[in-house]
């Protein structure tokens, strides 16, 4: 559950079987990274991989992880 609330707070995007997307701000990177070390210190995997959006679809992404959830 604290992975999870983690995630949340990073402000990544549940996808699907544990995928999150995560925008690519230096907070919500340096985040990530901790979060990924206490994955591993806890004996088990996680990871982290870059994704390049075409540009058309950046605003469409960008504003998605920008609405007010509340």
């Amino acid at each position: 559950m604290r992975i999870w609330r983690t995630t949340k707070t990073l402000g990544c995007a549940a996808l699907r079987d544990g995928a999150n997307l995560l925008p690519a701000g230096d907070q919500q990177i340096a985040g990530l990274r901790e979060l990924v070390d206490t994955i591993r210190r806890e004996k088990s995997d996680g990871a982290g991989f870059p994704l390049r959006a075409f540009l058309h679809q950046q605003e469409t992404l960008t504003s998605t992880f920008t609405q007010d959830l509340s």
